[in-house]
């Protein structure tokens, strides 16, 4: 059975991510929608352009993929959801909790799926550490330390630095704490620090301290810094993962021999498909675009949709993602722990 998609934004996630992943499936790509007629014909080989997403939605979809703005997001899983159409949306999913809930509690009512793109749980380092801590190996988490820098911030008078339009620093870019969630469960408080400089006029230096029912997590994100880095240390009382995304992964733990050797092994595995990824980019796209995370969701988004099986990400994980970076925000802003 061949799915058909229609694709709302055409921006770059849509065109480097979502429709080469499509592609690659073999879905039907019916139409795609963007008020930005530059953007409707950077995409090719699809016959239905809209500027007004609600034409794309008069079609018979499968699902609708949305790629716009988050302040868009609400009315157009909205839109689909009373007309049926299940929905891929990317993160975060609303901008408030109260959005997010009215989403699921329609999505239920009109027997539609809808699954937010939280790709990250699906890059292969993290995939891997996240089986090892199911199979016991990490023992009880004691603690998972998240280091997230970037080199810049977002230009200025783009809708990134529009906090209406795109939510504050940890709502927009929400792939560390959805991330804290599945490895740490259900959060209890945090306390929070976050910093301007000079004269950039919102905040994106944030040290966060997240106190979870078993577990303490720890969050460090900045876009003042002077090289990206993306690591995360998973602390546990039978080993210690560290994670240098994209490929690089570490496991402390006795006995060291056995360990040193599959960390060996799978680093040397990780580095050849980084290799071959490099290799096949211009050829494959969506197999390359952060290490092919949106391919094996969407994969695993459109099995969900033939089987009739629960989505890969569920609307409760999206729902607990937008109260977290609520409370850290709010402990930053009243400078005291908040409970979750």
């Amino acid at each position: 059975m061949v799915l058909k998609v229609g694709v709302i934004g055409c921006g770059q996630i849509a065109l480097q991510a979502h429709i080469p992943a499509f592609r690659e499936l073999g879905l039907q790509i019916v139409g795609v929608a963007d008020e930005n007629k530059r953007a409707l014909a950077k995409v090719k080989g699809v016959k239905h352009k809209y500027t007004n997403y609600l034409d794309l939605l008069k079609h018979d979809l499968d699902f609708v993929s949305i790629c716009t703005p988050p302040y868009l997001h609400y009315e157009m899983c909205l839109n689909a959801i009373e007309r049926g159409i299940n929905v891929l949306v990317e993160k975060p999913l609303t901008l408030s909790v109260e959005e997010a809930i009215d989403l699921k509690i329609k999505a239920e009512k009109n027997n539609v799926k809808v699954c937010p793109v939280h790709n990250y749980k699906f890059i292969d380092i993290i995939e891997r550490a996240k089986q090892l801590q199911d199979q016991g190996n990490l023992g009880n988490i004691l603690s998972m330390h998240t280091i997230v820098h970037g080199t810049s911030p977002p230009g200025w008078e783009t809708w990134r630095t529009d906090e209406s339009k795109a939510g504050w620093m940890l709502l927009q870019w929400c792939h560390p704490l959805y991330l804290q969630l599945w490895f740490c469960g259900k959060p209890k408080s945090v306390y929070a620090i976050g910093k301007k400089f000079e004269t950039y006029p919102l905040i994106r230096d944030v040290k966060a301290l997240i106190n979870f029912e078993s577990s303490v997590g720890f969050l460090e994100m900045s876009e003042f810094c002077a090289s990206p880095n993306f690591r995360i240390d998973l602390i546990g009382t039978g080993s210690t993962i560290i994670l240098e995304l994209p490929v690089k992964m570490r496991i402390i733990a006795p006995p060291i021999p056995v360990r040193a050797v599959e960390e060996i092994l799978y680093s040397f595995g990780e580095l050849f498909k980084l290799l071959h990824r490099y290799i096949v980019l211009n050829n494959n796209p969506s197999r390359g675009f952060l290490g092919g995370s949106h391919l094996k969701l969407i994969s695993k988004f459109v099995e969900s949709l033939k089987s009739d099986e629960e989505v890969p990400v569920p609307i409760d994980e999206a729902i607990q993602t937008i109260k977290l970076a609520n409370a850290i925000e709010k402990s930053i802003m009243e400078r005291k722990e908040v409970i979750v």
